[in-house]
């Protein structure tokens, strides 16, 4: 005998504890809590495991058939207990063998897990249903929103059931109703879930008819407190996520929310408004209305990079702030914008700021603006640059604080401030042109 712990058990027990399982004992009893060698009955196959999986039914597979521990008398019990009679040799869980029905003595071959499991619960030839439970029968009918009253016997023999659609107690054939030939009001199988809820109100829409069915979602018409009329789903109206039809308070042009103003209102195709704002820096976006009441939203989101509504550099914020002036200045005769406009000594002065990377392919355009904005009375300081670094912003604002005397004390009209870096690298037309090839 050997002893394992508090649990004395000898090879004899051993092998009769794992026979109760369905399986053979063929190695010699080491002890529950290590590895002894077991023989599976249906393929004869020896693997190794601890003797405790197989005592305590953890261990229900073997490793090379891939089929529940039963044997001969253990499948035939099994089969009993669903209604079948197991007739041919059991020679696995997921291989064919031979059944009888009780009712018309018919012999079928089939898996013994599908008639085990309930995968197969009725007989083809005579439709003789084997042993099922009143709560599964009764799961059946009421997908068909179906209740059943009466006491079922088998699929042919009719019995009583309740309609829940109109409350009405008829009679028929179970296999009518599982099939859909006999639901009573005639609905659609997709319509199953639907709810009486007509005349009912939530929060400010009343339900008045049933609209249309999309899928397994039931829509219905509703009246909002408002006046209008809205079409949704029941179950966004029952959870509370749709409490109006959407147009019971509509945006005002005018008002404010944090950076955006409204400008334009546009009536949406669903729930909610399509509005226009206008950011104080300028950019006009669209979103809806929702967004930016709920706080989701509270500027264009581009503020940084955008003066009087105009996209501008981080190199033109930073002498804006060491100069002053009008950023980004619009002139209205050709579209024309000036980085910055500054009005000193009762002259007008236009400082533009160009690096080579965008300004080094479009030179004589550039030159054309420059003699137009001559032409309307403005004194232009054009500033000329390749890479930026804070030591150069430094000294292009002390450069154009001198060009500023100088021009006003001078009938120059234009003056350039050109750096050493001007000219180096490729710029964006050569990168556009190499990016097309």
């Amino acid at each position: 005998m050997i002893n394992m712990g508090k649990i004395p058990i000898s090879q004899s027990e051993a092998e009769q504890r794992s026979l109760t399982r369905g399986i053979k004992l063929v190695g010699k009893f080491n002890g529950i809590l290590k590895e002894c060698e077991f023989e599976c009955p249906i393929c004869q196959n020896k693997f190794k495991t601890i003797a405790r999986y197989i005592f305590d039914g953890k261990k229900k597979k073997c490793n090379n058939c891939h089929s529940f521990l039963y044997n001969q008398q253990t499948a035939e019990e099994k089969s009993l207990q669903v209604g079948v009679k197991l007739l041919g040799q059991f020679n696995g869980v997921e291989t064919k063998s031979l059944f009888k029905c009780p009712k018309c003595n018919d012999e079928f071959l089939e898996m013994p897990i599908k008639i085990w499991c309930k995968q197969i619960t009725c007989c083809k030839l005579c439709r003789n249903t084997w042993k099922l439970t009143q709560k599964e029968v009764k799961k059946k009918f009421l997908r068909k929103n179906i209740i059943l009253i009466g006491r079922f016997i088998n699929i042919n023999i009719p019995t009583e059931f309740l309609c829940q659609n109109c409350n009405k107690i008829y009679i028929s054939k179970p296999i009518d109703i599982w099939n859909s030939r006999n639901l009573h009001c005639k609905i659609k199988k997709t319509a199953y879930n639907r709810k009486n809820i007509i005349g009912q109100k939530f929060n400010k829409l009343l339900v008045l008819e049933y609209s249309h069915t999309k899928g397994k979602i039931v829509y219905y018409l509703c009246l909002c407190d408002c006046g209008n009329k809205h079409i949704t789903s029941g179950i966004l109206i029952r959870f509370g996520k749709t409490k109006s039809c959407g147009h019971c308070n509509p945006p005002v042009v005018g008002e404010k929310y944090g950076h955006l103003e409204i400008i334009k209102v546009k009536p949406s195709k669903g729930i909610g408004f399509r509005v226009e704002y206008k950011c104080k820096c300028g950019n006009i976006i669209e979103c809806k209305f929702t967004r930016v009441k709920n706080k989701k939203i509270s500027s264009c989101g581009n503020c940084r990079y955008y003066k009087n509504g105009l996209h501008t550099s981080s190199v033109n914020q930073r002498v804006h702030k060491l100069i002053g002036g009008i950023h980004n200045y619009k002139i209205k005769e050709k579209r024309y914008s000036i980085d910055i406009a500054i009005v000193r000594q009762k002259y007008k002065f236009a400082i533009e700021l160009d690096s080579w990377f965008w300004h080094g392919h479009k030179i004589e355009k550039d030159e054309k603006r420059y003699k137009y904005l001559i032409e309307l009375g403005w004194k232009v300081i054009v500033v000329r640059f390749g890479n930026i670094s804070q030591n150069k912003i430094e000294e292009i604002s002390r450069k154009i604080q001198i060009e500023f005397n100088n021009l006003s004390n001078s009938k120059n009209l234009i003056a350039y401030i050109t750096f050493e870096d001007w000219g180096v690298g490729r710029t964006y037309g050569e990168v556009y042109e190499s990016s097309q090839k």
